[in-house]
């Protein structure tokens, strides 16, 4: 049930993530028509799973995580979300050379597409446009840049997101207890296969036990899968292709 809740709130033709196909991840989209409702969902449904022990195929950043419990995201969280637009920005911020007005032509207004692909600008402080990047203010630059990416221009929708959330573990001992990217484990589980591990966890009903042969046969071939067949397995018995906590 989960699943298939899941999947339909993060098809993309609604409108309210958009998919990065390198990263295989969902970001909120900044210009989503959807109300606030719709994100509150959302983060009902990843709280309900926690609480309900169940594992969700969720593919968000883990800078998610860190929100969730509270943190903003900054310079080092981007590359999680967009590592091409990191990384040009990592090259500015090495860049030492007296021409860099020049070279990158840089001013503190931006520009990004909205869904419909239209370039919407946005000026990172007032008067951006007339504000040319140097290397006196390119950290300055970089910071404002990252924080709109990751924080402002998401907003209202992580809001309401974070609202739901918390309406189901609010009263839990959550974000105490456990550091964000140990959310993330609850939520999706882990990418890492410990088949010897989850063979000692399994336990068995309708007679069979971890000696009868038909149980030693299943486990033996099992072993012997390629990575991406026990992802199938996991993915056909569960709903998840992760492994739970």
């Amino acid at each position: 049930f989960f699943q298939l809740v899941i999947e339909e709130i993060f098809n993309v033709d609604f409108g309210m993530f958009v998919y990065n196909e390198d990263q295989n991840i969902f970001w909120f989209n900044s210009t989503s028509f959807e109300n606030d409702g719709q994100f509150t969902l959302i983060g009902i449904m990843l709280g309900l799973a926690i609480y309900n022990s169940t594992i969700v195929d969720v593919h968000f950043p883990p800078v998610v995580y860190r929100k969730l419990m509270g943190k903003k995201g900054n310079f080092k969280d981007l590359a999680e979300v967009d590592p091409t637009l990191a990384k040009s920005l990592q090259e500015l911020l090495e860049y030492k050379e007296d021409d860099i007005e020049d070279v990158f032509m840089q001013t503190f207004q931006i520009g990004y597409k909205d869904v419909f692909g239209s370039t919407l600008t946005h000026d990172l402080k007032e008067n951006g446009s007339q504000i040319t990047g140097t290397q006196e203010n390119k950290q300055e630059f970089v910071n404002l840049y990252a924080d709109f990416i990751l924080n402002k221009s998401i907003q209202k929708q992580f809001r309401a997101f974070r609202r739901g959330f918390q309406m189901v573990v609010n009263e839990s001992p959550l974000k105490n207890l456990f550091q964000p990217e140990e959310i993330e484990l609850l939520v999706c589980g882990s990418k890492v296969f410990d088949f010897n591990a989850l063979e000692t966890a399994t336990e068995y009903d309708g007679g069979y036990t971890a000696e009868h042969r038909t149980i030693r046969n299943f486990w033996e071939i099992v072993h012997e899968f390629s990575e991406e067949q026990k992802r199938k397995l996991l993915q056909f018995t569960t709903g998840t292709d992760r492994v739970p906590v």
